[in-house]
């Protein structure tokens, strides 16, 4: 019983202790410790088995590390009822918070979270959770707006409703940071709480903790190999019909800024053409970008009129299908399998995938037996280091597939290991 007492008395003060330590913090400081323990929870999942981290690993890249572990098996993250999994690849966290609202520009949209954009930025919050110092208005986040899908998704964190979000969050031992980080505090307001929680999770989202810009490509001290797959992604002088050049990477992984600031892509949609994954074929075809369009385009009154107002100046539901957020490349090679549908297990797949997709077809090659991911994953990659006899199959949705800037280019196998090459020097040190 002594021993007991003993340890409840010194639970109790390392509680005093961080609180007290906790209220020297300032506003920014208490936001960012809450966003992290949030991020960190796993009782905010219906099986106290799931938390933010679990499908967004700092080991890998802020993605999932079960699929990091085992890329040509595990495509999908498994939630926390563990016989449930999502249909898509979990995309990396990291640098999502440069991602803006979603909007046209004239010719693509740009912006929104998730492969298909939904997160897409145009939701109003609580202008009561603005705090001193908070730099991105949450007014219109992608970020905060992504962070609250999980919780309730039933086949991530399946929690029944957003009052048991709170009601977690309200009984958790960081519960105090809401009113050093917000000025106040009302569980009984689920709405406001709610909103709390996901502009928590934004902020820290937002931190140098996932946006370090810490790669030797930051720093530059590349190797030569991967200088010269630096110069070949920046090169954009290629016909794509076979005859070589430049692989054209950087028309939609921008490296505006350089180092030490460039994104690794512009934020919009693309169909590249990727084979149905026989893993989880059974979960059908993504529609991408063109299927959120088209639900909107279904029920306007049930999205904000700024957004709807974005999607009746594009080009339609029809010209987006099959297209799916372009990625950013930083921390990549931490990051396998790639693609929406974790079609591809490694880096040289789908270097040689954008440089070989279109000659190398299955349709093109008769008695050609299709690439699978397990296959890529032992290195049988359809013309790399002249295999010959595999092919790429047909893919998942042909319509709107990028024809001009990949496909065919006609690059050597040197070439698409130095293009791997500069990739791993994305990594963040």
């Amino acid at each position: 019983m002594k021993k007991l007492i003993l340890l409840c008395l010194i639970n109790s003060l390392v509680l005093f202790a961080g609180i007290a330590f906790a209220k020297q913090k300032t506003p920014d400081e208490a936001l960012l410790l809450l966003g992290k323990s949030i991020y960190n929870d796993k009782n905010l999942s219906i099986n106290n088995n799931q938390s933010c981290k679990s499908c967004h690993h700092n080991k890998a890249g802020f993605a999932d590390m079960a699929n990091a572990n085992n890329p040509s098996i595990n495509v999908v993250s498994v939630g926390s009822i563990t016989t449930e999994t999502g249909g898509l690849n979990a995309p990396t966290a990291a640098y999502a918070a440069y991602s803006p609202s979603m909007f046209w520009d004239g010719e693509l949209f740009i912006g929104g979270i998730f492969w298909n954009g939904r997160a897409h930025g145009h939701k109003e919050f609580n202008v009561d959770c603005l705090v001193p110092g908070y730099d991105v208005d949450p007014l219109f986040s992608p970020l905060a707006e992504q962070a609250q899908g999980p919780f309730t998704n039933p086949v991530e964190m399946a929690l029944p409703d957003n009052a048991e979000v709170v009601a977690r969050v309200a009984a958790a031992d960081y519960a105090y940071l809401f009113d050093l980080a917000f000025g106040f505090v009302d569980f009984g307001d689920v709405d406001l709480t709610f909103d709390q929680i996901a502009i928590a999770i934004a902020f820290f989202e937002e931190s140098d903790v996932l946006n370090q810009f810490s790669s030797v490509y930051d720093t530059g001290v590349m190797t030569p190999e991967q200088q010269a797959g630096l110069a070949l992604f920046m090169d954009e002088n290629n016909a794509n019909d076979g005859t070589g050049g430049g692989a054209m990477c950087v028309l939609c992984h921008v490296t505006d800024g350089g180092p030490g600031a460039a994104e690794f892509t512009d934020f919009s949609y693309d169909n590249l053409g990727i084979p149905v994954n026989p893993i989880i074929a059974a979960k059908g075809v993504d529609p991408g970008l063109g299927g959120f369009i088209q639900s909107i385009l279904d029920a306007p009154e049930n999205y904000p009129a700024t957004l709807v107002d974005q999607i009746n100046a594009g080009d339609g539901a029809d010209a987006n299908r099959g297209k799916h957020k372009v990625s950013t490349l930083r921390n990549i090679a931490l990051t396998p399998p790639y693609g929406h549908n974790g079609f591809f297990p490694n880096l040289t797949s789908i270097v040689q995938f954008y440089n070989s997709r279109d000659p190398l077809a299955c349709s093109n090659i008769v008695g050609g037996i299709p690439v699978t991911p397990a296959l890529l994953d032992a290195g049988i990659i359809p013309g790399y280091n002249g295999i010959t006899g595999y092919c790429w199959p047909l893919p998942e949705i042909e319509t709107n597939m990028n024809q001009a800037e990949l496909g065919n280019l006609g690059l050597t196998s040197a070439e698409v290991d130095s293009i791997v090459a500069f990739l791993e020097a994305l990594t963040d040190q």
